[in-house]
């Protein structure tokens, strides 16, 4: 703007002119912008009243120093000034008292004029929540909060930078911001000079009154320049440069702000953080978690000079104590409006700061930059990698270990490259995913990969490969935001890793799956790519609810090994380590190993610590594998790991790293400790801090390493250790490898000859979980829900040890343990569970109950659980597995018939509930007797849900059960269907697994009962993708000839077909184009995950839909199924497709259909538009509406009723579902 411009008055004055009659004027700006100046001006001589309304008047209704009504009535203005701090002030007193006020104004005066800050009223005129005192007093403890606000002032600062945050130039008619550019600040300057001022001069008045920072950055302040005009003496540089570093320091969070999202500065540690800076506030009434943000973010301007935080920090108390009145008004109003702050809070704050005594402030300091350094080196949760030492200690490759990829490991690696490569590009996928079942060497995989591209930089001589890992220490923090690391890693080529061994704890800190997913979505639009190391089943996990973001992943997957690749891999570490085959022996240990080359590695590694020099490996000595893979690999790991523990001093220290809270370590020990049959006492006594897993239960914010799965067992995260662990249990679903390994340790202190370690331990261990119970319900908002954990577990441990090594004394622990499971039926602590905790662990403690009622009267308080927590249908499932536990769950057999018989009645009302109750009978079915099995298979014969969970459940067994069960179990599921696809199914999921005798006999089956056939499809389908060659084969030679196999096969291998390979994925689709039948259920299950595809699968698999009609009609159905729940673009796309196929356009409908109910009236109204021009999908449409029609309400079948009247496809549809369209009546 040139100097000549209008000043802020005379464009003010033009103002009352424009306004329609009745209408006020909203003078704006920043603090001290000149509003009062430029209001008293503009209005000139014209009669007036100014009322400055104190804070202490907003809330006081009798207050009649501000009546209009007794003002003079010759005033024709009226303007009302109002405060810049609202703090402690009632926020909704003070908006309606405003309210109020204005609506006075504008029946008793001709003009009123309100002048306030810009933010005072933003913050009157909103319903948003601001954060003040009194709000900020229940904060100190509320980590979320902390991190959100560096958040804020992070995207504030970068929002500024941007230049977005610019002064509107064209203000609704109403308002008027007053604000100095350099054009107006240059002539007021010359304007208020009593002599002609010289252009340094001048300058040097503007640098002085500049806003250097925030919204109003190249602004000035004119009382400023006012005075530096006045007294030019002020305007030295000393002074001017000391606000000038504070205020140019915001530029620079903003350009280091993605270094930063650092300083999320207070992530998992929140509560820590809090308490080490609380004494540095002058008054406790001061909310500290306001101060860490801005102390943070100072921290994180400074901490890179040479003079350091603390002496930075006091440079600018020195500063602030000479800062004029402007610059602390207005610093203090950025803060404020960046962390959505009362306004006033953060003026307050910065008073109290630096109002501390010089050396008592440096003092505090110095503890807050230790804190913050801490912080700093996490980067936020992103730490690299440097070294081959530490890649290999992070991936778990041995430091001795000579290797190099092997068969599917390097082929893995080099598609991974391959992706890698273009992983840069925008628009590219950002997550790389390396897959596979648990021993095909992931990890290893992985290790290979990235050690390669950190070799590849090294010799560029740049490093430009750097690596950075998920921090699991800082597991509530945030990822750096969007382009900040190719910014940070200017010229590199950086990738981000993590391997899911570190899903588990560490130190006392979790790293689970959800932590997993919420910094997956913090990363969605990270400038580096992440390399996923990942057992499917997690990922799957993973997966789910990551729709939405700006990315996606390309999956690649190790399957099981080829003979092949495994006998290379043996002959090669065979060679390293001087091992020989006798005849045969090489093949034996090939078709042992199963395709898991650590089962082979293990063995040979084994055998030459056995025989040092070599050796000759005999048909003998292969025996120790066993037909049980997953317990020979868990054994070995943990006897290895134990007995290299075990050679040191049994007098260990709790806190040794030799027993890390790294859950792979601990599990391993405890399951070493039921191998070997005991541990030595010393390690016992460590039984509390590291073998319970309480302690880390209770730290706040942290759950236990274990999670309890769809079938109720208490299992550890981390996938290498938990996919062995169902061979571990096998034959008792109530007993999982945890709980046996703390019995064992008991038994082992036991054995020791110190009789009262056991004892001291139960009851200490006693003592504990009544404090957790009594926290639980005491402290339920914040921690209840892990202290209800920690008693869950410990409650579990009691369950195992007690029949084992409870002495004569130790019954009164009994009955402290059985008070301790009645607390969890307090209604409070059910509302724990059912808010907080979800249905598995509902469950869990309906299980757990179950074990301690002595008779059916202690079953009534189950009976009045399932009450409260059952009328959510998404518990009914999980609660069901464990009601047959009630004692007697058949009124016949029944001590109270009552009990018995409301539990079947449940079971008759709802399906879930039904199939729960008959996969907990079912997984029992070989033990009971055979009256009992009779009346198991009764209520199967009229309940098809209790039918279907019975097969689920027996099918778990069903290999290991005699001839005459088995027969039995078969002459069922030859005249029961939904009992037969629940076997099949459960049989189908272990089908790669089996052996060939079993297998034959599987398939024999599904040859004469089309139920089990589609059941064993189904479980088969879910794992073909991890099958060797010759097995997919035979399935698929199987279901070229059995339709009912081929159809449950299609939605098995649908439902993974993201996860298949390229050349799997090729084979399934050619198959498809032969059978009709799995190619329309391929199209099904791959429908029901058409969101989650990646665009290159979900342009193949539409491609194939253009060429195969059945598989097109199955896809539309499953796409259909899931339609509500797409995002915006996706449906697009989807309905573009269906407009130019008919088959899928026909399924989508019958798809959308079955959920047209469900829908909200915006998505109702945009499916019946699009009915109204395709006549393909308004026919499927009517079919699925059709066959949900009774359960619609009535309004909404009034709807469907009108729209059939305007359109014959979509009637055509209801009548084929049975739905009279021609009644007037709904």
């Amino acid at each position: 703007m040139v100097e000549g411009a209008k000043l802020p008055s005379e464009m003010l004055a033009e103002m009352p002119g424009k306004l329609r009659p009745g209408e006020g004027l909203h003078v704006t700006g920043h603090p001290k912008s000149g509003k009062t100046t430029a209001v008293d001006k503009a209005l000139g001589g014209r009669a007036r009243l100014r009322l400055k309304l104190p804070e202490a008047k907003l809330v006081d209704e009798h207050d009649n120093a501000v009546d209009p009504g007794s003002l003079d009535a010759k005033r024709d203005v009226i303007v009302l000034e109002l405060p810049s701090s609202f703090q402690g002030v009632d926020v909704d007193g003070a908006r309606n008292r405003v309210r109020d006020l204005e609506e006075k104004l504008r029946a008793r005066a001709k003009l009123y004029v309100v002048e306030a800050n810009g933010y005072v009223l933003e913050f009157l005129r909103s319903s948003d929540k601001f954060e003040g005192i009194e709000e900020m007093e229940k904060h100190p403890r509320d980590r979320n909060w902390v991190g959100e606000s560096v958040g804020r002032l992070l995207g504030f600062a970068e929002f500024v930078k941007s230049g977005r945050g610019a002064v509107a130039t064209q203000p609704p008619r109403d308002y008027f911001e007053v604000s100095y550019d350099e054009g107006q600040a240059r002539r007021l300057a010359r304007e208020l000079a009593t002599r002609k001022l010289g252009d340094g001069e001048v300058e040097k008045v503007l640098r002085y009154a500049r806003v250097n920072h925030g919204l109003h950055k190249g602004r000035y302040f004119p009382g400023m320049i006012r005075r530096a005009v006045e007294d030019p003496s002020i305007t030295r540089d000393e002074s001017v440069k000391m606000w000038e570093e504070w205020e140019h320091a915001e530029d620079r969070m903003a350009a280091e702000s993605g270094l930063l999202a650092g300083a999320a500065v207070v992530g998992e540690e929140a509560i820590r953080a809090v308490e080490g800076i609380l004494p540095l506030v002058a008054h406790a009434a001061t909310p500290i978690a306001i101060g860490v943000p801005i102390l943070a973010l100072g921290y994180l301007g400074w901490r890179g000079r040479k003079a350091g935080f603390v002496e930075e920090i006091l440079r600018l108390r020195k500063a602030w104590h000479e800062m004029p009145e402007e610059r602390k008004e207005y610093l203090a109003y950025q803060y404020d409006i960046a962390m959505r702050l009362v306004p006033g809070t953060s003026r307050g704050w910065l008073d109290d700061l630096f109002g501390i005594k010089e050396e008592e402030l440096r003092n505090k300091l110095r503890s807050v930059e230790e804190y913050l350094d801490s912080l700093w080196r996490s980067l936020g949760g992103v730490v690299q990698l440097e070294g081959d030492a530490e890649l290999r200690s992070y991936y778990g490759v041995p430091i001795s270990e000579r290797i190099a990829p092997s068969g599917p490991q390097e082929r893995a690696v080099e598609e991974l490259r391959r992706h890698l490569e273009s992983a840069y590009a925008p628009g590219a996928p950002k997550v790389l995913v390396l897959t596979g079942p648990s021993g095909v060497g992931k990890s290893w995989a992985a290790y290979f990969l990235v050690s390669s591209l950190a070799r590849e930089g090294e010799s560029r001589g740049g490093g430009d490969r750097d690596v950075y890992k998920v921090d699991e220490m800082a597991v509530s923090g945030t990822l750096p935001r969007e382009g900040s690391i190719p910014r940070w890693a200017a010229g590199r080529r950086p990738v981000m890793v993590l391997d899911d061994r570190h899903l588990g704890v560490r130190k006392g800190v979790v790293l689970t799956l959800d932590d997993l997913r919420e910094k997956l979505r913090d990363a969605g639009r990270l400038g580096m790519p992440l390399v996923l190391s990942i057992s499917r089943g997690n990922w799957e996990e993973l997966e789910t609810g990551l729709e939405g973001l700006d990315m996606y992943a390309e999956v690649v997957e190790i399957r099981r090994w080829d003979d092949d690749d495994v006998r290379e891999l043996a002959q090669r570490i065979s060679r390293e380590l001087g091992i020989e085959f006798e005849e045969g022996a090489l093949e034996e240990l090939i078709k042992r190993s199963n395709g898991m080359p650590l089962a082979a590695s293990i063995f040979l590694r084994n055998f030459a610590s056995r025989n040092p020099g070599g050796g000759r490996v005999r048909m003998e000595d292969l025996e120790e594998i066993g037909s049980d893979l997953g317990e020979y690999v868990l054994d070995q790991l943990s006897r290895n790991y134990a007995q290299g523990l075990f050679t040191k001093s049994p007098e260990v220290e709790c806190g040794s790293e030799d027993l890390s809270n790294r859950v792979v370590d601990v599990y391993r020990f405890l399951h070493a400790a039921a191998v070997l049959g005991g541990v030595p006492v010393g390690y016992v006594k460590c039984l509390s801090d590291r073998v319970s897993f309480l302690r880390a239960a209770l730290i706040p914010g942290g759950y236990p390493p274990l999670f309890i799965n769809d079938r109720g067992v208490l299992r550890p995260q981390h996938p290498s250790i938990a996919e062995p662990i169902e061979d571990v249990v096998r034959g008792d679903a109530r007993r999982d490898g945890y709980l046996r390994c703390v019995g064992a340790i008991l038994r082992g202190a036991r054995g020791s000859g110190e009789g009262g370690t056991s004892d001291a331990l139960l009851s200490g261990y006693i003592e504990d979980l009544r404090g957790c119970s009594e926290r639980a319900i005491k402290d339920r908002e914040l921690f209840g829900p892990y202290y209800l954990l920690s008693l869950l577990i410990g409650l579990r441990e009691l369950e195992e040890s007690a029949g084992i090594i409870w002495s004569e004394t130790s019954r009164d622990l009994g009955k402290e343990a059985k008070g301790l499971m009645r607390i969890l039926g307090d209604a409070d602590v059910r509302g724990i569970v059912k808010e907080s905790l979800g249905p598995a662990i509902a469950e869990e403690i309906l299980y757990l109950m179950s074990l301690y009622v002595e008779d059916q009267g202690e079953g009534l308080p189950l009976l009045d659980y399932y009450g409260d927590i059952a009328r959510d249908d998404r518990y009914l499932e999980l609660l069901g597995n464990y009601a047959h536990h009630i004692g007697g769950w058949f009124p016949s057999i029944a001590q109270r018939k009552e009990l018995a018989e409301q539990t079947l009645k449940i079971a008759d009302k709802n399906y879930l509930f039904a199939r729960g109750l008959g996969f907990g009978v079912g997984w029992s079915f070989g033990s009971m007797g055979d009256d009992l099995r009779r009346m198991a298979l009764g209520i199967a014969e009229r309940n098809e849900g209790f039918a279907r969970g019975l097969g689920d459940g027996v099918g778990r067994s069903f290999g290991s059960m005699g001839d005459d069960l088995r027969r039995e179990v078969l002459e069922f599921a030859s005249r029961n269907e939904g009992f037969a696809i629940g076997l099949g199914g459960s049989v189908g999921v272990s089908f790669g697994s089996m052996g060939d005798d079993l297998r034959r006999m599987a398939l024999g089956i599904a040859e004469r009962n089309e139920g089990f056939a589609r059941g064993l499809g189904i479980g088969v389908g879910e794992s073909f993708g991890s099958m060797g060659d010759d097995l997919r084969r035979e399935v698929l030679e199987f279901a070229s000839r059995n339709e009912g196999f081929a159809r449950g096969l299609g939605i098995g291998v649908g439902g993974s077909f993201r996860y298949l390979s390229d050349d799997i994925r090729r084979e399934v689709l050619e198959f498809a184009s032969r059978n009709e039948g799995f190619a329309r259920w391929l199209g099904i299950g791959v429908g029901w995950s058409f969101r989650y595809l990646s665009d290159d699968i979900r342009r193949e698999v539409l491609e194939f839909a253009s060429r195969n009609e059945e598989f097109a009609r199955g896809l539309g159905f499953g796409v259909g199924w899931s339609f509500g729940s797409m995002g915006d673009d996706l449906r697009r796309e989807v309905l573009e497709f269906a407009s130019r196929n008919e088959e899928f356009a026909r399924g989508l409908g019958f798809g959308v259909g079955w959920s047209f109910g469900s829908m909200g009236d915006d998505l109702r109204r945009e499916v019946l538009e699009f009915a109204s021009r395709n006549e393909e999908f308004a026919r499927g449409l009517g079919i699925g509406v059709g066959w949900s029609f009774r359960y619609l309400s009535d309004d909404i079948r009034r709807e469907v009723l009108e729209f059939a009247s305007r359109n014959e496809g979509f009637a055509r549809g209801l009548r084929y579902a049975g739905v009279n369209v021609d009644s007037s009546k709904p």
